[in-house]
């Protein structure tokens, strides 16, 4: 326990925090208009950075691109895009566009900033046996496919300028077995090994790559009213993550979450608790009763 906390200590203590501006001008948000997407887009245009957020509703793109232009005084712009789409040509229309849109920017200062926010989870807790299929093909393509797809779209601008970062949010509940939120955990497993392998894949090239693991926040996916010490609102996670930018190829960087960690026996035995997963099943049972 010591270790955890003087290491985290360090970080905060005697590690300086990158300069996101030095990145480039603009930086491209999934998942932008709720949860932790939205506040990485408030936590940056704050610093001064200009954003291109993504996401599938219009009427929410164009709230948040006010909020952050009468806010903050930068520039916002948008591209409609539902990850959930398989659709071959949609996809490739999106990707083009996108492309397109990423050398615009590059001649106004460049993409510098990319945040993998994008993410679904199954509404109740489940055995994979008794999960809808349309649910499972969802994540796969929002929370597997959408990382993949802004990473190869996004990184080859970053490499043409040979600076960059990258931040995706994975999960605490893809580092270690996860009862009732299988597909799920494996879908953030996924986020974070392909994040976590990019930190050295590009670190000579002048670009950061980060994969958070989070537990618990308020978001769409855990609907609270205020945050508390185990599950904060979503800025406090987006502002420690910033920390460990340019230091850590993966990391749990919030202290509540840790402690979390670290109870949980996650890094002594890879193993998840009985009491943990039992309270998954509680939480399973009042849904179905609510849902009646």
């Amino acid at each position: 326990m010591i270790y955890f906390f003087v290491k985290y200590g360090y970080f905060y203590c005697f590690k300086p925090t990158k300069d996101l501006t030095k990145y480039g001008k603009w930086a491209v948000i999934t998942g932008a208009t709720s949860g932790i997407g939205e506040a990485y887009a408030h936590y940056l245009a704050k610093n001064g950075i200009n954003i291109l957020l993504i996401s599938r509703s219009e009427k929410k793109l164009q709230k948040v691109q006010n909020d952050l232009e009468e806010n903050y005084k930068v520039e916002v712009e948008y591209i409609i895009h539902d990850f959930s789409v398989a659709d071959p040509k949609v996809v490739t229309e999106f990707r083009t566009k996108l492309d397109v849109k990423l050398g615009d920017l590059t001649s106004r200062g460049g993409v510098g900033v990319l945040i993998n926010s994008v993410g679904v989870a199954n509404a109740i807790l489940a055995n994979v046996h008794e999960m809808n299929q349309e649910e499972i093909r969802r994540m796969l393509y929002i929370n597997n496919d959408g990382t993949m797809l802004m990473m190869m779209t996004v990184v080859p601008h970053m490499m043409i300028r040979k600076t960059g970062a990258v931040i995706s949010i994975s999960s605490g509940s893809g580092t270690h077995p996860s009862g009732l939120l299988s597909v799920y955990s494996a879908t953030k497993a996924f986020g974070n090994q392909l994040t976590r392998s990019m930190y050295y894949e590009y670190k000579g090239h002048g670009i950061d790559v980060l994969s958070i693991t989070p537990y618990y926040f308020v978001s769409n996916l855990y609907k609270r009213d205020q945050g508390t010490f185990l599950a904060p609102m979503p800025d406090v996670v987006v502002k420690s993550s910033i920390k460990y930018l340019g230091y850590a190829a993966e990391a749990n960087t919030y202290i509540g979450h840790k402690f979390c960690e670290f109870v949980t026996f996650n890094n002594i035995l890879g193993n998840e608790l009985p009491h943990v997963f039992l309270g998954r099943i509680q939480a399973r049972q009042r849904a179905l009763k609510s849902k009646k």
